[in-house]
């Protein structure tokens, strides 16, 4: 399984010499399986760095969506795929329970007039949609789907805080063992026990992960003045992938205020605090471009 970062800052896109190494496109992930599945996660700006790894019109692909703020959907628009009409595309998405609107009106209602002019239901692709509970995680349509199979791999989702809801997604490779949680915007400062508790047993269960991928776009310092913004610290990046033993640590949705000089900071202080917690994961603070494989390449 591989995991390549198409963006990963947070809140809007940023430009400039100052962002190179990180990167200034909004968080876009691509999980590829070793059968060749692959797995978009949320469409923000970066979705765009990723159109070439997507394969040909003709084979299928499935979009994950961790919420619906505009910063992880500015990039839906410019989504080849959308226009493909041989592209088979299952897009998931989280939903309030009890007869609010599906994945499919949220994203008819973004694209289309006055906003955009192409209406999603023109767009050309074949398109299937699931609705998940940011509530509690559950397949609106199924509730007892354990997890939506795409080829191989296997995707569960998890509720976790933030405002509106949100959905951290889980991407399991059997074969080769690989797992993967993406965990952007939660805010684990206002996470109650019954919710840590389950997104700590969601990050253990089935096998160990190869990385855990989680918001940090604040130091401790910084997050006192934004308690309720729906996002973690890298003292909680660093708690939150010891406890669950993940491989690899990585923070994710960086401050757009944050340039490379102070994310390259920001990297060494979340691996000594995960040092910290007795762990011998490398942690880091996820890179535009960046790509992480399982095995590990040699």
């Amino acid at each position: 399984m591989k995991v390549i970062f198409g963006g990963v800052r947070g809140s809007n896109p940023v430009s400039g010499p100052q962002y190179s190494q990180f990167g200034g496109d909004t968080t876009s992930v691509l999980v590829c399986g070793a059968a060749g599945e692959r797995i978009v996660i949320d469409a923000g700006t970066g979705v765009r760095n990723l159109q070439r790894h997507l394969g040909a019109a003709t084979e299928p692909l499935t979009l994950l969506l961790t919420h619906l703020h505009h910063d992880h959907l500015m990039g839906l628009t410019a989504f080849a795929p959308l226009y493909q009409k041989q592209r088979r595309l299952t897009i998931a998405g989280p939903v309030a329970a009890g007869g609010q609107s599906d994945t499919l009106a949220n994203l008819s209602r973004y694209m289309g007039a006055p906003f955009w002019p192409i209406e999603l239901s023109a767009a050309g692709a074949q398109l299937t949609t699931h609705d998940v509970s940011w509530y509690d995680g559950t397949w609106l349509a199924d509730t007892d789907r354990e997890f939506l199979a795409v080829g191989s791999l296997e995707v569960r989702a998890c509720a976790v805080n933030h405002p509106d809801g949100c959905l951290a997604w889980r991407i399991d490779e059997p074969a080769s063992g690989a797992a993967l949680v993406f965990a952007t915007d939660l805010e684990w400062g206002r996470t109650n026990a019954e919710q840590r508790s389950r997104f700590v047993n969601f990050c253990r269960q089935l096998r160990p992960l190869s990385w855990l991928v989680m918001d940090g776009q604040f130091t401790q310092a910084q997050y006192e003045a934004h308690a309720g913004w729906g996002h973690s610290t890298l003292t909680e990046v660093a708690n939150v992938g010891a406890a669950v033993g993940a491989g690899e640590i990585l923070a994710t949705h960086h401050n757009p205020d944050n340039d490379d000089e102070t994310l390259r900071k920001h990297a060494a202080e979340l691996q000594a605090l995960v040092v910290g917690q007795g762990s011998d994961a490398p942690a880091s603070c996820a890179q535009q471009g960046q790509e992480l494989a399982w095995p590990a390449d040699d």
